[in-house]
């Protein structure tokens, strides 16, 4: 391969993009189903040392945050719970497994559990008055009643609750699943419940389990097949790119989010962005950085 060992390569760091950076850049590559990219900024940040088991956790979030295939989430739980999570070429199966499936935005189920999301992020309804128990017993209501854009509501009070600990919410998203759920949120309870403590307040692989709870199974169940020559392949690649020194960050990966610098936020995971890169690919039948984004798409979105 060329490039070398990783361990071995030489590399003038004062030179590099900032880790945070590669990471924003790593997010969006996901985002926009850029395999190539992605594979390459996953494998920049692997060679710091110290950046490697973030670059992991956010692999772990990812398959949340950038997916609806249970199965795909399944699997990158089980990677992240295994020695395999220290080779960066099962780290690269799993990212292309993730870049392989029909991201939210590409599918009508996706743009209703975005668009729930957002609607919940403006839901005119006050919490202050429960503690968390009472927003888990505002949940487990909202199960009850098929009350979606209440329950999503209280889901996000309890996330923003200075004592809220995922431990608290995996255990009672089990027990709903076992009791009212189905196999999806069964699922994905189970995932978030192994990895509770890596995915800390990152929401997304419970905000699905619990949006399952509710609204019923979801999204376009693809379970794509990676082999090693793929993987190879796109390792080759990223290699010749770093030896090439062509690591500059694209402009819409610096969201001032994850970066310092810039302010493009149309890829970022926040729910209004979300929703609007649902209209984008509604509009343009694609998600690209090259399309402008009309006032529009940041409208509150009607629900679908």
């Amino acid at each position: 391969m060329k490039g070398g060992d990783l361990q071995s390569m030489a590399i003038n760091t004062d030179s590099l993009p900032t880790p945070s950076n590669a990471i924003s850049a790593f997010i969006k590559s996901i985002r926009l189903r850029r395999p190539d990219d992605a594979v390459f900024w996953a494998t920049y940040l692997w060679q710091i040392a110290k950046e490697r088991s973030r670059i992991q956790r956010r692999i772990l979030y990812c398959c949340g945050e950038d997916n609806i295939s249970v199965g795909v989430i399944e699997r990158v739980g089980d990677w992240y719970g295994s020695p395999r999570k220290k080779s960066l070429e099962s780290a690269t199966e799993e990212i292309l497994r993730m870049c392989a499936t029909q991201n939210w935005w590409a599918q009508p189920d996706g743009w209703k559990y975005i668009f729930a999301w957002r609607h919940a992020e403006v839901a005119p309804i006050n919490f202050k008055h429960l503690d968390l128990e009472g927003l888990f017993a505002e949940m487990l209501s909202a199960v009850h009643s098929k009350a979606e854009g209440r329950g999503l509501a209280a889901f996000n009070a309890a996330y923003a609750r200075r004592e809220f600990r995922p431990k608290m919410l995996a255990d009672r998203l089990l027990e709903w699943s076992n009791l009212y759920g189905g196999q999806q949120s069964m699922r994905l309870a189970s995932v978030f419940a192994r990895h509770a403590s890596a995915f800390w307040l990152d929401a997304n692989v419970s905000g699905q389990a619990y949006y399952a709870l509710i609204h019923g199974d979801f999204g376009e169940q693809y379970y794509p097949e990676i082999t090693m020559d793929e993987v190879q392949q796109a390792l080759a690649l990223a290699f010749e790119k770093l030896d090439a020194g062509e690591w500059s960050i694209p402009s819409y990966a610096l969201d001032g989010i994850h970066t310092r610098l810039g302010s493009e936020k149309r890829f970022s995971g926040v729910p209004k962005y979300m929703a609007g890169s649902c209209m984008a690919y509604q509009h343009y039948g694609r998600l690209s950085p090259e399309d402008e984004w009309l006032p529009s798409f940041m409208e509150l979105p009607a629900t679908v």
